[in-house]
């Protein structure tokens, strides 16, 4: 008995095996991630043409566990359009690398939120997907080859239909018009204009927003990771150029830093001290940079109109007093406000009205002014040039009295585009300097236009080249770091910086 149970044992073990053998046994197929990545990029619509973004493409994944790579497409900084391959140390690291795929892509939905809102519906249609130890993003309009590529990634007899293929990858980009686009440290503590609400509480918006009386305020967190990453790239720059080129790094505070009342701040869970984050980044920065303080001077002037109430920008005020800090710092005099034309232009509604008024329909009876200051050289022009390589003149204060209500803060310099060139034939000493920003930095053009014969304003957004090369090639006497807090807090913006920087 015993030997025939043996016997029936050991048959059934030999079935089991070769069953396991033969594939009868359910098994997760390999995949072949490099031909999905490239089915992704070669087989789904895109607005905009991809480009690998290399070593920066971790940047934009800070969180991911150790060991990953990162294989990153993205395209013209107008479009949200990416692909991306994730490969991970392995399956089991899925569940945390997925939650830095979300952050991802919320991060990349709330800068899209404020600069081109049309793009949002695409983001939130993300397709994500984890199979083994590789995960998928791809962002596009054309989701439905996106997610037909992915969901038969298993069967290597599948090919997405040509009918799907990415006809549309090469259309044009849109023209830059301004009316659719969207010294040293103190040893104590200085005392400041002191802001009350009215009302004393705030209200929450989704879109990680508050609302304190009429005013709206986005939140802020200082993330230290982040501010080295930017450190370094300015470092990294500053080096490269050291005995050329002075650089500057101007940190600019945004509204929740500077205007948002102190009885407010004692009680927001997650207020952060901007001007104690500002140090901690100034501290980063090597001896080949030169920070400059904005930050006191704005808060010396907090109680002025110094921040938008429905727009995450500043006004004229604002861009005012951090150039004077600037002036400072370099050891100059800055023109007064009084030596300049003022304008304002009324109804301006812009990107915190438009991200929360479906939460608070009240909004709607709330509007902006937005004030402007014209340089004080007449003479003093620009040119910008879009994403097609076009060039246009165009008046460093524009008229928007008619513009669309959304679109009014593009009175400054033309808006945001790859580069602008601005001249001014009444400095006649041939200096040069560069400003790299993002949209916080065209407020401040009227002002610096005064004191250099010819400034490029770079918008590392959207401008594709090599920011060394290119102020060796001007012999740019200072080059200026002109970005907001919260763009040193987020991972896209700095990859992005990163891409330009060597």
């Amino acid at each position: 008995m015993k030997r025939v149970f043996h016997r029936i044992l050991s048959i059934f073990m030999v079935l089991l095996l070769t069953a396991a053998a033969t594939g009868c046994g359910k098994q997760t197929p390999d995949i072949n991630a490099e031909e999905i990545l490239a089915s992704l990029l070669s087989q789904v619509r895109y607005d905009t043409e991809l480009k690998p973004m290399g070593e920066t493409g971790a940047l934009y994944f800070p969180d991911l566990p150790e060991g990953s790579t990162v294989s990153l497409y993205t395209g013209s900084g107008y479009y949200a359009d990416e692909v991306a391959l994730l490969t991970l140390p392995s399956a089991d690291t899925g569940a945390n690398a997925m939650k830095a795929v979300d952050n991802h892509i919320e991060e990349l939905r709330r800068q899209f939120a404020s600069y081109i809102p049309a793009e949002v519906a695409k983001i939130d249609r993300a397709v994500t997907r984890q199979n083994g130890k590789y995960i998928f993003v791809c962002i596009t309009n054309d989701y439905s080859s996106a997610n037909l590529i992915l969901d038969n990634a298993s069967d290597p007899n599948y090919h997405v239909p040509a009918t799907s293929g990415n006809a549309d990858a090469s259309q044009s980009e849109p023209t830059a018009q301004p009316e659719t686009k969207p010294q040293g440290q103190a040893t104590e503590k200085p005392s400041y204009p002191v802001l009350q609400s009215k009302s004393g509480s705030f209200r929450r918006y989704p879109s990680a927003t508050i609302r304190v009386d009429d005013s709206l305020f986005e939140l802020y967190a200082y993330r230290d990771a982040s501010a080295q990453t930017y450190a370094d790239i300015v470092n990294r720059v500053a080096d490269a150029l050291a005995g050329k080129t002075q650089v500057y790094a101007l940190t600019i505070p945004t509204a929740i830093g500077i205007a948002l009342p102190d009885d407010i701040a004692k009680i927001l869970p997650e207020y952060s001290d901007q001007g104690e984050a500002i140090e901690k980044i100034f501290a980063k920065f090597n001896s080949n940079v030169k920070p400059v303080r904005c930050f006191d001077n704005l808060m010396q002037h907090r109680n002025e109109n110094l921040y938008f109430s429905l727009d995450h920008h500043w006004n004229g005020n604002g861009a005012y007093y951090a150039y004077e800090a600037f002036c400072r710092t370099k050891g100059i005099t800055p023109y007064t406000m009084a030596q300049r034309k003022r304008v304002d232009f009324t109804d301006f509604k812009g990107s915190l009205y438009a991200q929360n008024l479906k939460q608070d329909a009240s909004l709607e009876k709330l509007s902006d002014k937005v004030t402007a200051y014209y340089p004080v050289s007449a003479n003093a022009s620009m040119t910008f040039t879009d994403a097609k390589g076009k060039s246009y003149p165009w008046n460093i204060i524009s008229d928007v009295t008619n513009w669309k209500a959304g679109t009014k803060y593009s009175t400054f310099a033309g808006g945001d585009n790859p580069i602008s060139v601005f001249t001014n034939p009444d400095v006649k000493d041939n200096s040069v300097c560069i400003i790299v920003k993002e949209s916080y930095g065209n407020a401040l053009l009227p002002y610096f236009v005064d004191h250099y014969s010819t400034i490029y304003e770079i918008d590392y957004r959207y401008w594709k080249g090599n920011l060394v090369e290119f102020a060796a090639e001007k012999k740019a006497n200072d080059l200026i770091f002109a970005n907001n807090t919260a763009m040193i807090s987020t991972n896209m913006h700095i990859a992005k910086l990163s891409s330009i920087c060597g």
